[in-house]
């Protein structure tokens, strides 16, 4: 039994070489004729979107090279010991800043009391619906109750009025 390869080969008529393509067409051909497979395929509703790799993707991001402070003659020295302080100095400001606004509440909403008591509204709404909804029920079967009740004594009274009737014709 022949296996089915996932890739298509196609003999390319520029070079003469051999292309190994994927079937389901999923590749894209540059203007220098390389071809670039999808780094990641996404299925959307209304399609397939294929996502490449770019080029400035790809690049690496340039690392901050270590300096040795001892090797630096006294103003590269100075200018190396401040922007390392100023940049922890602004790091720990950053941090302080935004524990500070949560202290103090600046990170709230501006309205998020009208909306608790909105919430808190609807809740109490829903409670009340709730309950009356539960002594409707028990409403409901308490008049089911009464009316059997009352109907199997309605019945016990026909009985004893049927009973009396026989015992008043046999006496006569």
């Amino acid at each position: 039994m022949e296996s089915q390869s996932k890739n298509e080969v196609l003999p390319d008529s520029s070079t003469g070489a051999v292309l190994n393509l994927p079937k389901d067409g999923h590749y894209k051909i540059t203007k220098s004729g390389e071809v670039k497979l999808p780094r990641r395929l996404l299925h959307c509703s209304d399609g397939i979107y294929e996502e490449y790799s770019t080029d400035e993707e790809e690049e690496e991001e340039d690392v901050t090279p270590y300096i040795d402070p001892q090797s630096l003659t006294w103003g590269p020295y100075i200018w190396h010991y401040t922007s390392v302080s100023a940049s922890k100095g602004l790091a720990v400001c950053d941090y302080l800043g935004e524990r500070l606004a949560w202290f103090f509440g600046i990170t709230t909403p501006r309205f998020q009391y009208a909306l608790d008591e909105l919430e808190r509204r609807k809740l109490e709404e829903e409670e009340d619906e709730q309950q009356a909804k539960e002594e409707r029920e028990a409403e409901m079967n308490y008049i089911r109750s009464m009316k059997e009740k009352s109907s199997s004594q309605e019945y016990d009274n026909v009985a004893l009025e049927v009973g009396k009737d026989e015992v008043t014709d046999n006496s006569v």
